[in-house]
C-alpha cells in the first residue's frame, strides 16, 4: 500500500524539482514561506508564485495543494497594501491544461488507498465529500475554474509535479500578460474546499 507523504515532504520535492528552473528565471524563494518564490518584474513591480498545502490534511484521505501568482507593485513580497492583482493557478489553465488536470487527479483519486480510518469516514459519511476523494472526477474542470489539487503519496506528488513543470512557464506566462482565461467562481464536486 502507498505511504501517506507528509506536507514538509511535500514542500521538499517542490523545492528540488522547482530549483533548476527557479534559478534559471532568476527567481529568488521567499523567506519564511516553504513553497514561494519571486523576481522583479520591472523597475516596479515584482513577479511572486507560491504553493501551499493544506494546514489540516487528512492523512486518510490525502492532503491537497493550492497555487497562486501575484503581481505586487513593492520590492516586497505581495501584502494586502501592494497586491496589484492575483489569480489561483488552476485558474490560469487553459481547457487542455485543465482537462490533464482532471484526468491526473482522477487517477490519483482512483489508486488512493482506502486505509481503515478512511474506511471508517466512507462508511459514515452521506455527504459524498469523503467518497469523492476514492472515485474520477464527477464534474469536469473548465478552464478559468479554482480547484483543489490533492495527493496521497509520493507518486502523486511526482505525478502533479512532472504536469507543474510542464504547464507552469506558459501559465506565468499567460498571468503576466493578463492572458488566463476569464475566472470561474465554482468549485466541483469532486475537489471540494478543503
Amino acid at each position: 500500500m502507498a505511504e501517506y507523504i507528509r506536507a514538509k515532504d511535500v514542500h521538499r520535492e517542490f523545492r528540488r524539482a522547482l530549483k533548476p528552473w527557479t534559478t534559471a528565471e532568476k527567481f529568488t524563494r521567499s523567506a519564511g514561506e516553504p513553497m514561494a518564490w519571486t523576481r522583479p518584474l520591472n523597475e516596479a513591480q515584482r513577479l511572486a508564485f507560491s504553493f501551499e498545502t493544506d494546514l489540516y490534511s487528512r492523512p486518510p484521505l490525502g492532503g491537497s495543494i493550492h497555487g497562486y501568482v501575484s503581481v505586487s507593485t513593492a520590492p516586497t513580497p505581495p501584502s494586502r497594501d501592494t497586491l496589484h492583482r492575483s489569480r489561483m493557478f488552476t485558474t490560469c489553465l487553459l481547457q487542455e491544461e485543465i482537462s490533464e488536470l482532471e484526468w491526473i487527479q482522477s487517477s490519483i483519486n482512483l489508486r488512493r488507498p482506502i486505509t481503515e480510518l478512511a474506511k471508517e469516514w466512507l462508511d459514515t459519511s452521506g455527504d459524498g465529500f469523503v467518497q469523492s476523494y476514492f472515485q474520477a472526477v464527477a464534474d469536469p474542470y473548465l478552464a478559468g475554474m479554482s480547484v483543489t489539487i490533492t495527493y496521497f503519496s509520493a507518486e502523486d506528488v511526482a505525478e502533479l509535479l512532472a504536469f507543474i513543470l510542464r504547464v507552469f512557464p506558459p501559465v506565468l506566462a499567460r498571468f503576466v500578460d493578463d492572458r488566463c482565461p476569464p475566472a470561474i467562481a465554482r468549485f466541483p464536486q469532486t475537489s471540494p474546499p478543503v
